[in-house]
């Protein structure tokens, strides 16, 4: 009877050590990820593709919006936010973001506007060879957004603002297309 209690302990243990090691490694993962996206190169990266929606379409002081490829190719990131943005403000949710299951990189989900329905998924990677965030020390230009996901709710905030300003929306569902594979 002695045996079998030991042996029973011996496995309960054996569990209990495998789960604690699973726990462990998800919250080491976690605080990564978070480190990860708090970082300043990263941030300017996020803020860079959410405002490339706003980039790819310039509007002149008349109302004609232009889609020249030169043009949208101009950084205007410090612009700030005006009234012609459809993407005001984000926050980052950290309980939904993990690492790429192919190892490509961190999938962040981002809320816009304050409403935490509308929201962006992003694929934020390292443009080394692998996609993986091994170097802790990379420059700004080292990291990239590799694809975005919109939900319902954003889209169907989208299709609210076209009814306001049709040019804009357009476009902007246009170049989303074209990053759909």
């Amino acid at each position: 009877m002695k045996k079998k209690r030991k042996i029973g302990r011996i496995i309960v243990g054996i569990l209990l050590s495998y789960v604690a090691i699973v726990l462990i490694s998800k919250y080491r993962e976690k605080v990564y990820i978070r480190e990860e996206l708090q970082k300043p190169e990263v941030i300017a990266v996020i803020e860079k593709a959410l405002r490339s929606l706003e980039n790819n379409i310039i509007r002149e002081p008349n109302g004609i919006v232009v889609s020249d490829k030169k043009i949208r190719n101009q950084d205007t990131s410090d612009r700030g936010v005006s009234e012609n943005n459809i993407i005001k403000s984000y926050e980052i949710d950290y309980d939904k973001t993990q690492l790429n299951s192919w190892g490509f990189g961190i999938e962040a989900e981002i809320s816009i506007n304050g409403n935490p329905d509308l929201r962006i998924g992003l694929l934020i990677s390292n443009k080394e060879s692998t996609g993986r965030f091994e170097d802790k020390n990379k420059e700004s230009e080292n990291y990239q957004i590799n694809s975005y996901s919109i939900s319902r709710e954003a889209d169907d905030y989208l299709r609210d603002e076209e009814m306001k300003r049709p040019e804009i929306v357009a476009l902007i569902k246009e170049e989303l297309l074209k990053l759909d594979p």
